[in-house]
Parts: structure tokens; C-alpha cells; sequence
């Protein structure tokens, strides 16, 4: 018994992890508008990066984005994503909990493969400026009061547009424009994740 608990049993490892990760696996088999991949090679190519550095963009946003989605669904009580049950209502409110957070850490994992620590570094922001976000809607759905148009745009800003604005830094990281330019893209990217869950009826 001693010695089975020293060593690390790595097929077992292997087999738990395939477990954790398939409730996120069965949620990317029904792919989405993929809005968030457009934008990366759009930005990608405004750079001038090669195809390469695009693709691992376009993955890492994917998984990140998706992982946010898995957590939307269990704390909004959504019944279906892209015309299939939500991950929560197919293997538990549990499960969707802890098996949400592969697309998180996987997404972190193939930013890293760019070698380039100030884009991991961007990842982690955004993953915080996302949940700051989440936190900020949850208490607006648990609330009697709606918010302004102002203070929502405020909160899409955070828990849409850091998906948009961690594209960017990458980018600027991988091939560095000019101060402007960048700020004036930076204000586009919050203007653009702002807009993008904006409700089309008016709030106060």
C-alpha cells in the first residue's frame, strides 16, 4: 500500500483527465459562429503574422470562450447551446462546474506554445477581467434593478471585449506596432465587445 502511494500512476492520471475534460469535449464538437477566430486572423493579418502564430491565436481563443459559455449556461440556467442540451444539463451542474474550467487552462497551455511570457501573461488578464465581468452580471441577475445601458456596455466591456483585447496584445507582442496605432485598435476592441451584448431593448 506504501509503495502503490509513491508512485504516480500515469495511465490512471491519463484516463481521469480524458474523464475531466470530455463534458467541454462534447460541447466543442457543436462549434459556434466562431466570431472570435474571424477577428483573430483579421487581426493577424493586419500585423502581418504568419499563418502559424494566427492558428494557435484561433485555438487558445476558441477554448477560452468556450470554457466562459459552459460557466454562462450553469449560472444563467440555459437548457440548450448551439441546438444541443448545455454541458450542465447533460452531465450535472457539478461536472459543468469543474470540467468548464479545461478550456481555461488549455487555452493558457497553447498560448504558451508562442513562447512569449507577456502573452501568457495577457491570457491571465483577460481570464481575470472575465470573470470580474461574470461576477458584475451575476449580481445584476440576482438583483431587482436593471442596470443603464451604460453600466451593462461597462460590464459586456469586461466579459466580452477581453477575449477581443487578449487577441491584440498577442498580437503586439508578436510584432509590435507604433503607440497609436495600438490604442486606437485597443479602443476599438472594448467599443466592439461593448456593443457586441448590448440588448436591443433599452434598460434603465
Amino acid at each position: 500500500m506504501v509503495n502503490s502511494c509513491l508512485s504516480f500512476d500515469k495511465a490512471w492520471y491519463l484516463n481521469a483527465k480524458a474523464q475531466w475534460s470530455e463534458p467541454f469535449m462534447y460541447q466543442e464538437r457543436t462549434p459556434g459562429k466562431l466570431v472570435r477566430t474571424e477577428l483573430a486572423w483579421a487581426l493577424c493579418a493586419f500585423y502581418g503574422l504568419p499563418c502559424a502564430q494566427a492558428h494557435v491565436l484561433c485555438a487558445a481563443i476558441e477554448r477560452i470562450n468556450l470554457s466562459s459559455l459552459i460557466h454562462d449556461d450553469l449560472l444563467d440556467g440555459d437548457s440548450l447551446r448551439r441546438g444541443i442540451p448545455t454541458v450542465w444539463k447533460q452531465y450535472g451542474a457539478e461536472v459543468a462546474l469543474v470540467s468548464g474550467m479545461y478550456g481555461y487552462l488549455d487555452g493558457l497551455r497553447v498560448l504558451a506554445e508562442l513562447n512569449d511570457m507577456n502573452i501568457v501573461r495577457a491570457g491571465i488578464e483577460s481570464l481575470e477581467c472575465l470573470h470580474v465581468g461574470q461576477y458584475l452580471d451575476a449580481q445584476v441577475s440576482a438583483g431587482e434593478k436593471l442596470p443603464s445601458l451604460e453600466e451593462y456596455g461597462c460590464i459586456a466591456q469586461a466579459n466580452t471585449g477581453c477575449f477581443f483585447v487578449v487577441l491584440l496584445k498577442a498580437c503586439q507582442c508578436l510584432r509590435p506596432l507604433d503607440i497609436d496605432t495600438y490604442s486606437l485598435l485597443e479602443s476599438m476592441m472594448l467599443l466592439l465587445g461593448g456593443r457586441s451584448q448590448v440588448p436591443s431593448a433599452t434598460v434603465s
